[in-house]
């Protein structure tokens, strides 16, 4: 558990106040930063995945334009 925290406050999700404990960040900017991170690596995933199925490049763009997300 303490590895897991110590890891959460070195990369900035979490703080801690010597004495009062350890709080999330309420960093606007990092927390942005931070889902655009995860954004980019789920998109890739998500292509790679199209890929793997066969999918062309042309046919991905496709299926993009045509979704109701």
């Amino acid at each position: 558990m303490q590895k897991a925290l110590q890891g959460l406050e070195e990369d900035g999700f979490i703080f801690t106040y010597r004495t009062s404990g350890k709080y999330v960040t309420e960093d606007k900017e990092f927390i942005l930063k931070e889902k655009k991170k995860l954004a980019e690596v789920l998109y890739k995933d998500f292509i790679n995945n199209l890929k793997s199925l066969g999918y062309s490049d042309l046919e991905i763009n496709k299926i993009l334009k045509e979704s109701d997300i």
